[in-house]
């Protein structure tokens, strides 16, 4: 029986990725497709958190959750159905932003592109579709991950970005990007050492609360992603006490 939103029991505010696979997804690559997606969702004003694995297919439901400047994850706990009055809204537009970021364009292959062609080149998932109460999408097959596969072959975006850009990409996945946190109207952003660029900080890794706060001077290792070939957000997977590094 396919899968649909009636069989997924799904609610207004839910998405679901469904994995065409008979093989399975390994753990790590499908944690950074969702890692990926909720990036997008973020960009598109929501927070997305996942709330059940439907048994008997790769699915992954995730509930739409409007960010606001207080933790979305407060709001989630207090009322995970009621994410605003335009909750429908919400959910379209993530949907929608989620479809954009899946399509592959020249010049244009984002992270989630590449995370979700990765998952049908490298398990066999045939498809990828997204659900929600209103329409069931394919945001990956296999002639769209042959495309990405073809455009990541052009030269990369970090090619073509500025030599400091490539050096700032460099330092954050080799774990020596050093800066100070700041609070901007109640996000957190990253201001590198040695860079004129102020980067939106991802959400923060679990136990590193305590490290990467605002005016702390941190090492970090993580990942910039580019947006127009500069950069638009840093993911953080791990970071220190650059003064103490310093001792």
């Amino acid at each position: 029986m396919a899968t649909s939103a009636d069989s997924l029991n799904l609610s207004q505010n839910d998405l679901a990725f469904v994995f065409d696979s008979e093989v399975g997804v390994d753990a790590s690559d499908l944690g950074l497709f969702l890692q990926r997606a909720s990036v997008v969702s973020r960009r598109a004003g929501a927070e997305l958190y996942v709330i059940g694995l439907q048994e008997g297919s790769l699915a992954v439901v995730a509930r739409v959750v409007r960010k606001g400047v207080k933790a979305a994850g407060e709001e989630f706990k207090s009322s995970p159905i009621r994410t605003a009055a335009s909750g429908l809204t919400l959910v379209t537009a993530v949907g929608v932003a989620l479809g954009l970021a899946m399509t592959p364009k020249a010049g244009q292959v984002t992270p989630l592109a590449k995370a979700g062609a990765a998952l049908v080149h490298e398990h066999s998932v045939k498809q990828i579709s997204l659900i929600s109460i209103h329409r069931t999408t394919v945001i990956m097959d296999q002639h769209q991950a042959e495309e990405v596969r073809r455009l990541q072959s052009e030269p990369s975006h970090d090619s073509q970005a500025g030599q400091d850009v490539r050096r700032l990409i460099a330092s954050a996945r080799s774990g020596e990007l050093s800066g100070t946190v700041l609070d901007v109207r109640g996000e957190l952003h990253f201001r590198p050492d040695g860079f004129r660029y102020l980067v939106p900080v991802d959400r923060i890794p679990q136990g590193l609360a305590q490290i990467i706060r605002p005016n702390a001077h941190i090492t970090v290792w993580g990942e910039v992603l580019l947006r127009d070939r500069l950069p638009d957000l840093l993911i953080i997977r791990d970071a220190s006490d650059a003064s103490a590094r310093r001792r």
